[in-house]
């Protein structure tokens, strides 16, 4: 959908200026202010170059005022005798007016913006206007009609080179919000550091458009059609379930664009213009059994989440569970929402359970931990968690995380340079509390993964990005990795780890493990 910035009507002599835009939280029109001044005034050329495809001169800047884009933030800056310094990690995104005779209002955007709100309102939004003083909505239209009816915009219409769009599409409802935002967060990243650096292919930049599938696989079809159709981008970031995953394949299919899936997943998908950033469960299993056999205990009572992803990976766990010497003593899922797991409970207990494995997700997760740690099993019987990140710390107390063993390729305590260095990247740009976890160092990843694809290709072209993705080693935050030609999934490093006095602590390193070509 193209952006209108201003539109212009002729009536015996006189022009009547419109300014407006598209809101980019709801993607309702705006309409700012009107104005009229002599025809002649109009540059016709301008005009039309307006009504193509721009950047929204206002992006969140307008909207903060009504709507918030969560995650997406604008600032105001003085301008005083021509020159503004351009705060670290946005851009200029045109002036809005001038205030007096030496101050001119700019607006500035993180480098890249365009995108949809989450669910959780409020989160890295900052409206502070850095003018000197606040800035009343009535003033800023007022100053914006202004600067329309003056010709103060007309620098912003030129059109620069054609940005390379990116769909991010991630669960920002729906029970797997904090997910969501992990992994838009690693993807933004890369992106915004491409763009920082001068773009790619002469200049041109990157910008991610936020989807959210709502945790819902019909949703999550409708949001890839319209961004391959309405937004016409070139990739697809995300999303989480293999649900939703799956769901979206036959759309992927037919466009012939990019899907770079970085999310665990249960295998199978042999799909040319599909990357998989993903540990398959010959990655994670296949190495866990053996340490949970010698470490943990015998018997396992497996629960999980009712989708195929939890269903693949205890058949996996059962598998070389039971090959080892080791025993099932049950087997259930959970439908998504589950409030109550006493009557689970009762069943562990009474099964001769030495070790729990939850695949349960999200939300769901957070429950049934909470409710386990308040019967008293955390004092009696092991947890094994898979999928289980420091985001899911912070939904629990220390007493309730402590001991819960996982299987993953990065945590924020790992002792590496690159791991150090990838975190300081990630608390740099979102703040000292932000998390660091392996959803969001394999997001980074394969969007830089894609990147230097574009760059090696000298194209946006999906199938020579692709071509340009395999085979090229990148440096992750725990050591070198590789999407392998021959079915485009990843080959890495996997680390099985604990928590202790409420942090993931590694308990064993790895190193490199290759799972089996998924189109073999």
């Amino acid at each position: 959908m193209g952006t209108k910035l201003f539109e212009h009507k002729q009536t015996r002599g006189m022009a009547s200026v419109k300014l407006s835009t598209i809101t980019p939280c709801n993607r309702e029109r705006l309409e700012l202010s009107t104005a009229k001044i002599p025809a002649r005034s109009v540059d016709n050329s301008l005009v039309g170059q307006a009504n193509a495809r721009i950047d929204n001169l206002f992006d969140c800047g307008i909207d903060l005022f009504d709507h918030q884009c969560v995650g997406h933030r604008s600032r105001e800056q003085e301008e005083v005798g021509g020159t503004t310094t351009e705060p670290a990690g946005w851009r200029k995104n045109g002036t809005l007016g001038t205030v007096g005779t030496s101050k001119t209002i700019t607006a500035f955007i993180p480098r890249g913006y365009r995108g949809e709100p989450s669910a959780q309102r409020g989160t890295h939004m900052d409206k502070r206007i850095r003018t000197g003083e606040r800035f009343s909505r009535r003033r800023l239209l007022k100053v914006g009609a202004g600067a329309a009816a003056a010709g103060i915009l007309a620098p912003y219409i030129a059109r620069a080179a054609e940005p390379i769009r990116v769909g991010v599409l991630q669960p920002f409802s729906g029970g797997l919000e904090v997910l969501g935002m992990q992994g838009a967060q690693g993807a933004e990243l890369a992106m915004l550091e491409a763009n920082e650096a001068g773009g790619v292919l002469d200049g041109r930049m990157f910008e991610f458009i936020r989807a959210d599938d709502k945790t819902d696989p019909k949703t999550a079809v409708e949001r890839t059609t319209e961004l391959l159709r309405r937004d016409n981008v070139t990739a697809i970031i995300g999303p989480v379930t293999s649900a939703n995953r799956d769901a979206m394949m036959p759309t992927i299919q037919r466009s012939k664009s990019l899907l770079l899936y970085a999310t665990d997943y249960e295998g199978g998908v042999c799909v040319p213009n599909v990357a998989c950033y993903s540990a398959l469960p010959e990655q994670w299993i296949n190495p866990l059994v053996p340490y949970a056999l010698e470490n943990l205990g015998k018997s396992f009572y497996l629960i999980g989440s009712d989708y195929v992803w939890p269903q693949k990976m205890n058949a996996a766990f059962r598998t070389q569970a039971e090959s080892a010497g080791g025993k099932i003593v049950g087997e259930e899922y959970s439908p998504w929402g589950a409030k109550d797991y006493a009557a689970t409970l009762r069943k562990i207990e009474s099964a001769g359970t030495e070790v729990v494995v939850t695949t349960l997700v999200g939300a769901d997760a957070i429950t049934f931990v909470k409710q386990f740690a308040a019967a008293g099993l955390n004092k009696k019987l092991k947890i094994v968690f898979l999928g289980f990140s420091e985001n899911y710390l912070g939904g629990l107390s220390s007493e309730e995380s402590e001991g819960i063993v996982t299987v993953s390729n990065f945590i924020e305590t790992l002792d590496k340079p690159e791991a150090k260095e990838f975190v300081a990247k990630v608390k740099a740009r979102y703040g000292d509390t932000a998390i660091a976890s392996n959803t969001v160092d394999a997001h980074y990843t394969l969007t830089r993964l894609f990147i230097d694809g574009i760059k090696r290709a000298n194209s946006v072209d999906p199938t020579a990005i692709m071509e340009n993705m395999v085979g090229q080693p990148i440096m992750s935050g725990n050591g070198e990795v590789v999407l392998r030609p021959e079915d485009r999934h990843a080959v890495l490093n996997v680390l099985i780890a604990q928590v202790q006095d409420g942090k993931l602590a590694v308990k064993k390193d790895l190193g490199r493990i290759e799972g089996p070509n998924q189109c073999g």
